[in-house]
């Protein structure tokens, strides 16, 4: 039997919060892919002026006119994706005729060239962000890698070492601070520097197998669950409305809602719903 109330809403409150903490992979490129997530001499920070450009391919020969690059299975530790002759980010001399692309530069011309993120990830309610690749630089006192990151509509800001040089075989490099956590636009970029030298030809920047993980933890402030019976209320079995409030925002996202039985025990939950969450509502 359906019981009808003409003109009454019953309206329950409660409070309850996200429980849980776990570390989440937030982006990967190991540049094997047929996607780009990364635009190449994009001027967004330095001059964008030179020979020496990023470029993507998987050529490590230096045709006997610059240094070879180093293969891929010859590391400091660990172990790049599908080495030793993997696609991988680098600086190559882009004046050089027949072509040579693999990772090298003009001594002879000054370069200024950034590549970086086309689009940022979301790390809100994730701590401990951390920012991973591994990288190859011979360089020199004047040829020289910087990682920057940025927030938003922010300023791009250095991080990780001064200069990223001096390293003849690939390294693995771990950059974590705490402006990378709990933010909605979050996008690292690299610079390549060099100045006109009368330096012999080395190894020019390389970077592969970047990586961003993160640990979303629970969410600090609590969420307001508002379940509410339509007018009118109707028999079980029937449609329910069931609405949230957050009190902070999150990242985009489907979101796991569940009801605990009378004792208010969640192992198992009596039912469960997704809601998918667009960043910044905070209402669904």
């Amino acid at each position: 039997m359906k019981l009808f109330l003409s003109s009454i809403i019953v309206l329950f409150s409660s409070v309850v919060p996200f429980f849980g903490q776990s570390t989440v992979q937030l982006f990967l490129e190991d540049f094997n892919g047929p996607n780009l997530y990364f635009q190449l001499n994009s001027g967004g920070v330095g001059s964008d002026l030179g020979n020496n450009k990023w470029v993507i391919n998987n050529s490590y020969d230096g045709m006997g006119v610059k240094p070879n690059t180093t293969s891929q299975d010859s590391t400091y530790g660990g172990q790049i994706s599908f080495a030793p002759y993997s696609s991988y980010l680098h600086i190559y001399d882009s004046t050089l005729s027949p072509a040579i692309s693999n990772c090298n530069y003009d001594v002879t011309n000054s370069s200024d060239r950034f590549v970086e993120m086309t689009d940022g990830i979301c790390t809100k309610g994730i701590t401990d962000v951390e920012f991973s690749f591994f990288y190859l630089c011979e360089g020199s006192t004047d040829a020289y890698g910087e990682l920057y990151y940025n927030v938003g509509t922010g300023p791009w800001v250095q991080v990780g070492a001064a200069q990223y040089k001096g390293k003849s075989k690939w390294k693995y490099e771990q950059v974590s601070d705490p402006a990378f956590d709990n933010v909605d636009n979050l996008r690292f970029g690299f610079r390549w520097v060099n100045t006109a030298s009368t330096n012999q030809d080395s190894i020019a920047l390389g970077i592969d197998d970047i990586q961003i993980v993160g640990t979303y933890n629970s969410v600090s402030s609590p969420v307001t669950i508002d379940i509410i019976y339509i007018n009118p209320i109707v028999c079980p079995g029937d449609n329910l409305i069931l609405g949230f409030e957050l009190s902070d925002t999150l990242c985009d996202g489907s979101y796991t809602i569940e009801m605990s039985d009378a004792s208010g025990s969640f192992n198992p939950p009596l039912a469960s719903w997704s809601s998918n969450v667009s960043y910044p509502s905070t209402t669904s």
